[in-house]
């Protein structure tokens, strides 16, 4: 989704900010967005190579920089101990000898254009408030409003509170209900 999609979300509550501004403070929030929750991923399948080899570069997808490693697992779904080298590397602690599916950690460039419809869809409310924050916090301008910008952060906030806990849930395989016990 390109990053002009979601002006209209911004511009009516400042509408003397230059379009480009607004697009750089869109573009800003995305990424802490996605930095912070680490809920913009993309999976990458890696060969095994003659002679095994143990580190792989990868390539981030268009518009995109990798921040991080989520997960690597074998052809059968057996997780593999990896770890992620920056900016564009993906070691394992054996060398690979079966493919591979990584499942990287992005985040936009800060030149990108445009992020990924599942991302801007689902969080299209959280980057607008993360930019709103940006905007009315900046000093000496027409639409500088303090006390909206600390409402704005809190929504971002807790926007990314809400993104975390899902990412936490998502990758946990064991109940999250606890029994009550009496202590004795």
């Amino acid at each position: 989704m390109e990053l002009e999609e979601l002006l209209p979300l911004v511009l009516p509550r400042i509408p003397s900010c230059p379009r480009a501004v607004a697009i750089g403070a869109l573009r800003d929030a995305a990424r802490d967005f996605a930095r912070q929750t680490h809920t913009m991923r993309g999976e990458l399948v890696l060969q095994p190579s003659t002679p095994p080899q143990s580190l792989y570069e990868v390539a981030a997808p268009p518009d995109t920089e990798l921040i991080a490693l989520a997960r690597a697992e074998d052809h059968t779904g057996r997780p593999l101990a990896a770890f992620f080298e920056p900016p564009e590397t993906v070691g394992f602690i054996r060398a690979l000898t079966v493919p591979a599916t990584v499942t990287m950690v992005t985040m936009p460039e800060r030149t990108a254009p445009e992020v990924p419809d599942a991302f801007a869809s689902r969080w299209d409310e959280a980057i607008k408030d993360g930019a709103l924050f940006r905007l009315m916090s900046m000093p000496h301008v027409d639409w500088t409003h303090p006390q909206l910008a600390d409402t704005h952060m809190q929504l971002f906030q807790r926007a990314v509170d809400e993104a975390k806990g899902g990412a936490v849930r998502k990758q946990s395989h064991a109940s999250m209900r606890v029994k009550p016990r009496s202590f004795i």
